[in-house]
């Protein structure tokens, strides 16, 4: 595959091209040691061009992927679900994620729970367990991202119930 070729249909605003590209580049197919990042570029090339078939990419990364990038690629795989606007697959995602994480960082464990939270607010079929999820991690001290999260959340569910955000 022509990585040039591929790389500027993606810098040229045709996201459709470099989805094709990629598509032709998978099918050739690549090496197997380079299949997860060609995979992760095309999920994100038909994911700019509005192709829900970007979550199948990833799917498919998370299943060749080695246990490292396996979270990494759940994280994004749950963005792309959430930018598709398909909340419950989303959290689906990110609790199969979370259940397998194992002894990883606390940071990996708190980044995936606010993404859950923040998107199992937008369907009220999982709402109630972001709700409880939120629950457990007001319960302790967040940095970075997921503090955001939270408390971006927090004034979601005040506006959701009429209550004043604190």
């Amino acid at each position: 595959m022509n990585a040039f070729a591929r790389g500027r249909a993606q810098r040229s605003s045709a996201p459709a091209t470099a989805a094709d590209l990629l598509e032709r580049a998978l099918a050739e197919p690549p090496p197997s040691h380079v299949r997860v990042e060609v995979l992760r570029k095309a999920a994100r090339a038909e994911l700019q061009a509005g192709r829900g078939r970007a979550c199948h990419r990833l799917e498919e990364a998370m299943a060749l992927a080695e246990k490292r990038v396996q979270t990494e690629l759940a994280s994004e795989l749950a963005q792309t679900y959430a930018t598709l606007f398909c909340w419950t697959d989303a959290v689906h995602v990110l609790e199969r994620a979370l259940a397998s994480l194992g002894e990883a960082p606390p940071l990996t464990a708190a980044h995936l729970q606010s993404q859950l939270v923040a998107a199992g607010l937008q369907d009220a079929r999982v709402a109630p367990r972001a709700l409880e999820l939120m629950k457990q991690m007001s319960r302790r001290r967040l940095l970075g991202a997921p503090a955001v999260i939270l408390a971006v959340a927090r004034g979601m569910v005040a506006i959701m119930t009429g209550r004043r955000a604190r």
